[in-house]
């Protein structure tokens, strides 16, 4: 299996690296809440398969530039804009011991639909909810089918008790949630593919069998199909009384 490495200037972030970029940097815990995979994997899993990710994501309802804006003079020695990338998003760069740190503030293309949490291990950091991550990576995974998205739904299908169905059914209702059927079943056609050749890029030190991925990328298929039928029933108007 390939393992992601860094490219030139970038390392993997470790869990204890976060940790210490809000301890030094206490401003931050204001200006957002914990989401991405630095939240779903530490605050939300247990991360045995030493998933990493590269930056911080933070995410915020207020407008970016007012949020910037209270950074003081001397948060800003520290915590320095390096991209206005759009109005929607900004990206920082954090100096820290094992080199700069790339932090995104940015607003989330899924609205929450529960209020953020308290940090288990961060005091005063809110992190966004279990189900309103695992939303997002189901809109993601439909949308750019990234091996690491579908692996992330791979390590909260082992440590959580999750309805597969009901999940792809209440991210079909959201307008906002990107989920299609057809496009998932293309997206995991395309994973498989990867999985056949061992091409598949997934950020991970430990990563899992491959046959415990293809077994669950079978079993998301089946369910996502099985939606999909429901799906087109609706919109037909048909019952399943209606169905021989």
């Amino acid at each position: 299996m390939k393992i992601k490495k860094p490219t030139a200037g970038e390392a993997p972030l470790s869990w204890e690296t976060v940790r210490a970029v809000f301890a030094q940097n206490p401003s931050l815990k204001k200006v957002g809440v914990l989401a991405g995979a630095q939240a779903l994997l530490n605050e939300h899993f247990v991360n045995q398969f030493g998933r990493f990710s590269f930056d911080i994501h933070l995410h915020t309802s207020r407008d970016i530039e007012k949020v910037h804006a209270l950074f003081s003079p001397e948060d800003r020695k520290r915590i320095h804009l390096v991209s206005r990338a759009n109005p929607e998003m900004y990206v920082y760069e954090i100096g820290t011991g094992v080199g700069p740190v790339r932090l995104e503030i940015a607003k989330p293309y899924l609205l929450p639909k529960l209020a953020p949490v308290n940090s288990k291990y961060i005091p005063g950091l809110k992190v966004a909810q279990f189900a309103d991550l695992i939303d997002a990576k189901i809109s993601a995974l439909s949308t750019r089918g990234l091996a690491r998205d579908f692996f992330d739904l791979y390590a909260a299908h082992e440590q959580k008790q999750l309805n597969w169905r009901s999940l792809l059914t209440e991210a079909s209702k959201n307008p906002l949630n990107d989920y299609n059927p057809v496009e998932l079943e293309n997206n995991l056609k395309l994973i498989e593919q990867e999985f056949q050749k061992g091409t598949q890029d997934i950020p991970c030190a430990h990563p899992p069998q491959i046959n415990d991925l293809r077994a669950f990328l079978e079993e998301l298929r089946i369910v996502n199909a099985e939606v999909a039928r429901e799906l087109t029933r609706l919109e037909r108007g048909i019952g399943n009384d209606d169905i021989e």
